[in-house]
């Protein structure tokens, strides 16, 4: 029996499909975002007076200060104790105490800026699996919600880029919980930098995976109609399901 041409078209379609999703994958890694400048806290400090914060970004990378298994909201008191931000709880030892995957814990850092500086603005990336961050007392992002029992617990993934207070000092503490994941705690950084520039490249960011969601997804609905109306071949099922889940 002959083959019809959707049949004998099909291996090279996913080829090229394979190649297209490929590049999209490969360029929504490498888009290129404001020029970023390397830093650390030290002991839950982070001295950015003399930095040229209109120049690009800075990071919040470092020592932070860790009260593990505590819930601190603002003007609560408690002795932190130094520990690598951002680094996964799976990897986190506090006085040589391994740290659980599960849990919650609260993050502190003083950010010292120049007297004058232009509007500035955070990135706050995903966590493992809640967070909610206060700057200077003030709730500025809250992701699902953290909590100290699993019952109340709410995970969130989200990445947002937020305003951030006036001031030549900010305060910042941040909660974490995990319950659902098998890894918990922060994996990626902070940074901090000029308002403007920072909220524009979000902005970008946000068209382009919009872009990029939508292009798998019309190629996953192509994919899944090939397999419905052509041949019923498996391969062809498993790649449109993973466009469409990706």
């Amino acid at each position: 029996m002959r083959q019809s041409a959707v049949d004998r078209s099909t291996p090279l379609l996913l080829s090229i499909s394979s190649l297209v999703l490929l590049g999209i994958l490969l360029f929504s890694a490498c888009r290129p975002g404001p020029k970023k400048h390397r830093t650390e806290a030290q002991n839950g400090v982070i001295d950015l007076r003399q930095a040229d914060l209109s120049s690009g970004s800075y990071s919040l990378n470092g020592e932070w200060l860790i009260h593990p298994y505590r819930l601190l909201f603002p003007g609560d008191i408690g002795i932190g104790s130094p520990a690598r931000f951002p680094l996964i709880w799976n990897k986190l030892s506090v006085k040589g105490v391994e740290l659980s995957s599960m849990g919650y814990a609260t993050y502190r850092l003083n950010v010292y800026l120049p007297a004058k500086h232009r509007p500035l603005a955070i990135t706050i990336p995903d966590a493992y699996s809640s967070q909610r961050l206060f700057v200077n007392g003030q709730l500025i992002a809250e992701h699902g919600k953290p909590d100290t029992t699993e019952a109340q617990y709410i995970p969130k993934w989200k990445k947002e880029t937020v305003l951030l207070p006036e001031g030549d000092t900010l305060q910042l503490l941040l909660q974490i919980a995990n319950f659902s994941h098998a890894t918990g705690g922060p994996y990626e950084e902070m940074r901090i930098g000029d308002a403007q520039k920072l909220l524009s490249q979000q902005q970008k960011s946000n068209a382009v995976d919009f872009l990029l969601s939508g292009g798998l997804l019309l190629g996953g609905l192509f994919f899944f109609g090939l397999y419905l109306f052509g041949r019923h071949d498996k391969s062809i099922l498993y790649f449109a399901l993973f466009c469409i889940a990706y």
